[in-house]
Parts: C-alpha cells; structure tokens; sequence
C-alpha cells in the first residue's frame, strides 16, 4: 500500500463577482480533499474530483474558441468584391486563426504538462529564487510571476515558474521560501500545486 501524503491537502476555489461597477472581486473559499496526495505514483486524476488541472487556464480556452468563432464568421460573411473576400480571407487567417490557435495550443500544452506530472510524477521540493512581472496577452495588466529552482533525482537542477493575475501570489510565496512540486522523470513535465491554489 503506498504512503499516503497528509499536509495541508486542500483546494482553495475562488469565485469571481462582477461589481456594479465592473470591478471583479476574487472570493475566496477553503474546502477539503476528498482524499491525501499519494506520494507514489501512478495516480489517478479521476480519483482527486477536486484536482481542476484547467484552473487558470480557462481564460485562454475562452479566447482561444472566441477567436476561431470569430474566424468562421469572417470567412462565411459575403464579400462585395473579389479584393475584399482575399483581405478578409488573410486578414482573419493571420489575427483570429494565428491569436485562436495560440491560446489553445497553450491552454492544452500546459494541461497536458500537469496532469503527467500529476498522474506520474514524483515530489520534488524547490526554491522560490525571484519575482517577476510577465506580459498577458489577454489583458493590459502583467502576470504577477514567481521563478523557482528544483534539484533534480538526478543531480542536475531546474528552473521554472509560475504566473498569476493576483498580486498576492508574491505574499504567499517570498523569495527563499520552499515549494513542492510534482515532476515526471520521464518527460520533464512539471506541476506546482500552489498554482491552483492547492497547498501540500
């Protein structure tokens, strides 16, 4: 039977409200696991309901399927002339396919790295090194962003990140302080839990 891993094992949800004044609260709630993180893997996503992998990456699918919606009206719309039909034909290849494609691709690629790690990974203890600010394309404000370095089984070690819209991601994670994380040896893939508001 494999160890069980016991702290701190919950799921922090946020809900947006939309102020009158089209200001979006984040209200926070703290709920608990259905169950502890196994320490060994495999692990099943389907056995961890509270698990949202797609947290923080909904914004993305949203305009990524925005933009390609808006590609397909853009191609069917009838054309007064020959020479408007190639402008809208290029001009909505390049800007709605190109920004559509972007954010899904992105979306999926970074799904995709969690739940491998998730599924698959071993706990790996890292180093909150810096603190950045990142550009957002979907929004005129930066990514709040938090750089973190983790040995590695085999010696070597590596640097990634992670990236908010919430300031306080700063406060909860200082410089010099510890994170665990998960990370699949065989791919590379890495899931913090931190980032989706899950605390182990």
């Amino acid at each position: 039977m494999p160890h069980q891993y016991t702290d701190k094992n919950t799921v922090v949800k946020l809900e947006v409200i939309h102020h009158p004044q089209n200001v979006c609260i984040l209200m926070a709630s703290r709920s608990i696991m259905s169950q502890p993180i196994s320490t060994a893997p495999p692990r099943q996503l389907s056995d961890y309901p509270e698990m949202d992998l797609k947290k923080g990456l909904k914004t993305h699918y949203f305009f990524g399927y925005f933009f390609l919606i808006g590609l397909a009206i853009i191609l069917v719309m009838p054309p007064y002339a020959l020479g408007i039909m190639l402008v809208k034909v290029i001009a909505g290849a390049i800007v709605f396919g190109g920004f559509g494609a972007y954010a899904l691709t992105t979306a999926n690629k970074k799904y995709q790295q969690r739940k491998q790690a998730f599924e698959q990974g071993i706990f790996v203890t890292g180093t909150v090194q810096e603190h950045r600010r990142k550009f957002n394309p979907f929004s005129s404000k930066r990514y709040y962003t938090v750089v973190l370095s983790f040995p590695l089984p085999n010696g070597k070690a590596t640097t990634t990140s992670i990236q908010s819209t919430d300031k306080n991601i700063w406060r909860k994670m200082p410089e010099g302080t510890t994170v665990k994380g998960l990370y699949n040896t065989s791919n590379g893939a890495f899931f913090i839990p931190s980032e989706i508001g899950i605390a182990i």
